[in-house]
């Protein structure tokens, strides 16, 4: 599996300009007292590994890997555990940046605003991921970005009707009673979530013919 890593390591080498690119306007506009761009950097990740499927669809890298020693199980495992160390490494910078620049622009640290904002990014991240993958493997990676496309159109237009049309109150009150608690029950789900995710696109790898 190292040797899987390696090569979807490589593969998104040629977008490491583009992160690049990312961190330096996030730095601006952090500078600015901005920091609306805090998810851009993890998110971008997972939008790197998009590249290493359509690189393996282009090449036809699936009908080789198959036939090395557990590849069909080594694949995708591969590509979860790369996405969740580009996630967390970025997320992590992200961090790092935000406090050395709240120290440089106002004297204080914001320890604690600027983790939450880091755990909330990496939930946002995974949650996207968790729902992307299983469709890549199932469909493909371009039938699985228009899939992708319509169902966040779609959750969208149905989030914002439910919004206008339910009253949220009691909602908002049972998120109060949970309090502190509230961010470790986040954290224990998208970690379901993502382990779900992990497990279906593994069903699905290890019965799709190439």
């Amino acid at each position: 599996m190292k040797g899987l890593i390696i090569k979807d390591l490589l593969t998104t080498k040629r977008n490491f300009k583009i992160i690049g690119i990312i961190f330096i306007i996030y730095i601006i506009m952090a500078f600015e007292g901005n920091n609306s761009l805090n998810f851009l950097p993890p998110f971008m990740s997972v939008m790197m590994m998009l590249s290493t499927f359509s690189y393996d669809e282009y090449n036809k890298w699936d009908a080789y890997a198959i036939t090395l020693p557990k590849g069909r199980s080594n694949v995708v495992t591969a590509k979860y555990v790369i996405t969740l160390l580009l996630v967390l490494a970025s997320s992590l910078l992200v961090f790092i940046l935000s406090i050395l620049i709240s120290y440089l622009t106002n004297g204080s640290l914001n320890v604690g605003d600027n983790l939450g904002l880091m755990v909330g990014s990496i939930i946002g991240t995974l949650l996207v991921e968790s729902f992307m993958y299983p469709l890549i493997y199932k469909y493909g990676i371009e039938k699985g970005r228009l899939i992708i496309f319509v169902l966040v159109f779609g959750i969208a237009i149905g989030g914002g009707f439910l919004i206008n049309v339910l009253d949220l109150s009691v909602l908002g009150i049972f998120l109060n009673k949970l309090g502190d608690y509230l961010l470790y029950i986040f954290i224990i789900l998208i970690a379901l979530i993502v382990f779900a995710s992990y497990l279906i696109s593994k069903r699905i790898y290890l019965h799709k013919e190439f």
